[in-house]
């Protein structure tokens, strides 16, 4: 069973959609998904492909806007294969070769559309080959239409981001966090410019409406994460970066860009609904006492589960990695002390230096070693979690008690240091603030 303890942006929308299909999911249940037509279209592949052609825009465009007499260069955001590397190059030398203050850049896209082919094909084909092992006819046929629909859009996106995005100064793939819903968010790119930074979500779907819909959707949900002034941000592996103060909707295979400009929700609420009802589903397999919406009940594939299931009005429940957070800070865990006996990891690396050559008593011995260190680390374990049960044990009881956190405890301790790290500087303020907000 996959549990997230985080309230999620599929939990979000697995909410908005019916709380109940939330509770079922959290337990577990699983059905099966019945097509009557058979999906040529890739999924992985579509949106990789999206998310590497928009990579690649935004590339050319920070190239485009480097002053070269003033020692600006671009660093790329990861490795390119030649083929695209070279299609950049000259798409880039084309550009920068016939502008003037006479021929702006989007007089010029529509003479380069050899230069954008040998970007878009070796693009997509390498998002192909990494998700798709069989390359069926039909899969071939849908892949060449999407070539053509991503070579037409290309010139949109390009024209339309160099209109959108000021000078660039870097691209960043974050991690966004809100310490009071316990969410974690990760949009595809926030760019750096020199007026601010700016949110893109990538969506690829051959449904335009629906791709700039879901896209808003992403967008509104990663803002309310980081609106928040006192627990929520923005991180770059260990470093913080800006708010940023725009969001875009890019959808490549329709050259589409869309701003998102609407009011930024609070999603407070229902994240207190979300924390009740994964609670209540996995400590007491219970769905909340919600009204079916006969619309929504008519297609789901969880009615059969969801009719047999009890329910009951829910009662508060606060976040388990916030509960987690607080008991460890208060524990000081890194005081047990169980080491290794002197002199074993001298031995240990002689050993496999041995093992190695083939020894076969070195290997044996080795073995021996390496199933001592995992009792060992279990033990470790195991005292780390009674620790941080007994410093707030009714806290813990609420969520199933210190069997529930030993069964659950590394999902459990990564959701908590992702969202609180104890190595910022002010993570006694953010706990206590969290803290308050909860009332723990």
């Amino acid at each position: 069973m996959m549990v997230s303890f985080t309230a999620s942006r599929d939990d979000f929308k697995l909410y908005l959609t019916c709380p109940r299909k939330l509770s079922l999911k959290t337990m577990g249940v699983r059905v099966r998904e019945v097509r009557s037509v058979p999906r040529l279209a890739p999924a992985q592949a579509i949106g990789m492909s999206g998310e590497k052609l928009t990579e690649e825009i935004l590339e050319i465009i920070a190239s485009i806007q480097a002053d070269e007499s003033k020692g600006e260069h671009v660093e790329t955001f990861r490795e390119r294969s030649e083929p695209v590397k070279e299609g950049m190059e000259a798409l880039i030398e084309k550009l920068k070769s016939k502008a003037s203050p006479a021929t702006p850049l989007s007089a010029i896209l529509p003479e380069t559309d050899e230069e954008i082919n040998r970007i878009v094909r070796p693009t997509i084909t390498e998002a192909f080959h990494r998700s798709v092992v069989s390359e069926l006819l039909s899969l071939q046929e849908y892949k060449e239409r999407l070539e053509r629909e991503m070579r037409e859009g290309f010139i949109g996106i390009l024209g339309g981001m160099l209109e959108s995005l000021p000078k660039m100064i870097s691209v960043y793939k974050p991690t966004l966090r809100n310490r009071d819903t316990c969410s974690l968010g990760i949009p595809d790119y926030q760019v750096e410019t020199i007026e601010g930074h700016v949110l893109i979500e990538v969506k690829n779907l051959d449904d335009l409406g629906r791709a700039v819909n879901e896209g808003r959707d992403n967008l509104l949900y990663y803002n309310s994460l980081i609106g928040d002034l006192e627990l929520g941000d923005s991180r770059w592996w260990s470093s913080k970066l800006p708010r940023p103060l725009k969001s875009l909707v890019v959808v490549p295979r329709w050259g589409a860009l869309s701003e998102v400009d609407e009011p930024i929700p609070n999603f407070r609420n229902i994240a207190v609904e979300i924390w009740k009802i994964k609670r209540a589903a996995l400590v007491e397999g219970v769905l909340p006492d919600t009204k079916p919406e006969p619309t929504v009940c008519r297609r789901c594939l969880f009615k059969r589960s969801c009719e047999k299931k009890r329910t009951e009005e829910l009662e508060l429940s606060k976040p388990l990695p916030l509960i987690y957070a607080v008991a460890e800070h208060e524990a000081k865990p890194e005081k047990i002390k169980l080491e290794e006996p002197k002199g074993f990891w001298e031995a240990y690396f002689n050993l496999r230096g041995k093992a190695e050559t083939g020894n076969e008593e070195a290997r044996m011995a080795l073995n021996r070693m390496e199933d001592y260190l995992k009792m060992l680390w279990a033990k470790k374990e195991e005292e780390r979690v009674k620790l941080v049960y007994r410093t707030m044990p009714e806290e813990f009881e609420n969520w199933g008690g210190q069997e529930f956190l030993k069964t659950n405890w590394m999902k459990i301790d990564n959701a908590s240091h992702r969202l609180f790290n104890e190595c910022e500087e002010n993570i006694e303020v953010i706990l206590r603030v969290a803290r308050k907000r909860w009332k723990i």
